[in-house]
């Protein structure tokens, strides 16, 4: 795959690769029954390799992380990248004792499900995954039937509206969100970025804030996977929520939960503006976050 200026081809890339890697690692490559997938993406400035994590080659059902014979969504995360953001997600509470609740919101063909499930960094959590487009839902129940039964087990399947979760206040401990692109939703930029402040309102009501004495790297956490950086930027700078928006929080009514942005990775992901943003929330004092319009409307109260 490539991205920018075009200035080497993929098949001399591939060549390239193939003449390397005996080099390197004593590697011999193989167009077929091959063992690992390399892939390999071009940018004007670096090169970015990975292994592929899915069952092509003489890999195994046990060794795979998708099921078998499953079937693609329109646009899915490979699912290397999968795993890369979902350890991202999950970070130093990887492998704790405690099981934890994984949020999928829109999530296509359950990719990010099945890698949980299937992967060491998904070990303690279970996973509910839900989407609104009838093709997603039927997708990933065809995708979820064919997990071995240890798996399924983890994974509950519903058909929602993102904006709309039919989930308790502060109910989740990680949230895997992959929203449609401008191309794929097909309605527009204005449309895509109301889809984006409002499905990000509903994640910011649900996923458990951050508590006082809990470290950042171990706290409650959001992998946003944007495709377009511009709608994800201005649904973050919505304001703080309180309890008209659903986020009342128990110690007092002056308090409201905000985002807090942990980290930001720009993708080297089908050479768009793809960017990985790591958020968690945080309980804070709605005052500090009143807008103009709410300090007019109380000062005619005092009035």
């Amino acid at each position: 795959r490539r991205s920018g200026t075009r200035r080497v081809g993929s098949d001399e890339a591939a060549a390239a690769l193939a003449e390397g890697l005996p080099r390197r690692l004593g590697w011999k490559p193989e167009l077929q029954q091959y063992d690992l997938e390399i892939l390999l993406w071009l940018q004007s400035g670096h090169v970015l390799l990975g292994i592929s994590l899915h069952g092509r080659g003489r890999s195994t059902v046990g060794s795979c992380v998708l099921a078998e014979d499953r079937r693609a969504g329109l646009a899915d995360l490979r699912p290397s990248l999968a795993y890369s953001i979902l350890a991202k997600c999950v970070g130093e509470a990887h492998g704790a004792a405690t099981a934890e609740l994984l949020l999928d919101p829109m999530c296509g063909s359950m990719t990010s499900a099945e890698v949980a499930t299937g992967s060491d960094v998904g070990a303690s959590l279970f996973c509910i995954c839900g989407d609104l487009s009838e093709a997603a839902i039927a997708t990933s129940r065809w995708n979820r039937n064919r997990l071995p039964l240890a798996r399924r087990s983890r994974v509950d399947l519903v058909r929602w509206d993102a904006r709309r979760l039919p989930l308790r206040r502060f109910c989740t401990d990680r949230i895997f969100l992959h929203p449609p692109s401008e191309n794929f939703y097909g309605a527009g930029a204005q449309a895509v970025g109301r889809l984006y402040r409002a499905v990000m309102a509903e994640c910011r009501r649900v996923l458990r804030p951050r508590g006082r004495a809990e470290r950042g790297a171990v706290a409650p956490r959001l992998a946003l996977i944007a495709a377009e950086r511009p709608h994800a930027s201005s649904a973050l700078q919505r304001p703080m929520a309180g309890p008209e928006e659903g986020c009342e929080v128990a110690s007092g009514k002056d308090l409201g939960v905000a985002w807090v942005q942990q980290g930001e990775t720009r993708l080297s992901y089908e050479g768009g503006d793809t960017t990985l943003f790591l958020l968690t929330t945080s309980i804070r004092p709605l005052r500090r976050d009143v807008t103009g319009t709410e300090e007019a409307s109380a000062s005619r109260k005092k009035k």
